[in-house]
């Protein structure tokens, strides 16, 4: 019977030690998420009016033989209903986020949060600007006009976008 109760009692030792371990490994994977979705980035855009978007998220994706690598901003990671959004497509000429440099043609497509959608759909780029600073990818609108999808108006667009690197 000792035999018996001290190997229950090596099992359950072992069971709280492999269970502490695990609520570490959960621990660390937690973090490591949020680190891989840090949200300290924004944008501010002027179309007429100031639209603060407190978020910045860049998504890349590498060219592949002839075809361009693509960089993506984008205001929100999953939008909810009824919130201002703002999504930037450019084609980049740089084999991964960390070396996004230079003045780039992008396309632009913006939500008020009153549900206005305006982009430059006419096949007019807007000119953005591109570099890495500190851990960050500051973009900086240029040049560029966007139409409102339901009246047809047109608007010049400034501003500037901060994403965090991943």
């Amino acid at each position: 019977a000792t035999a018996v109760k001290g190997g229950v009692e090596t099992g359950i030792s072992k069971a709280k030690e492999l269970a502490s371990e695990a609520g570490a490994s959960m621990s660390n994977a937690a973090t490591k998420a949020t680190a891989a979705v840090d949200t300290d980035g924004a944008m501010t855009l002027s179309l007429g009016e100031t639209l603060q978007l407190e978020q910045c998220f860049a998504h890349f994706a590498a060219g592949v033989g002839e075809r361009s690598a693509i960089l993506q901003l984008r205001s929100y990671e999953s939008r909810a209903s009824g919130e201002a959004a703002a999504m930037v497509h450019i084609l980049v000429d740089a084999p991964n986020l960390e070396s996004v440099t230079g003045t780039y043609p992008a396309r632009v497509f913006l939500e008020s949060d009153g549900g206005e959608i305006w982009d430059n759909v006419d096949g007019t780029p807007v000119t953005v600007n591109c570099r890495v600073e500190e851990g960050k990818l500051q973009v900086e609108f240029q040049d560029g006009e966007l139409v409102n999808a339901t009246t047809g108006a047109r608007n010049s667009l400034t501003g500037s976008a901060t994403a965090m690197l991943p």
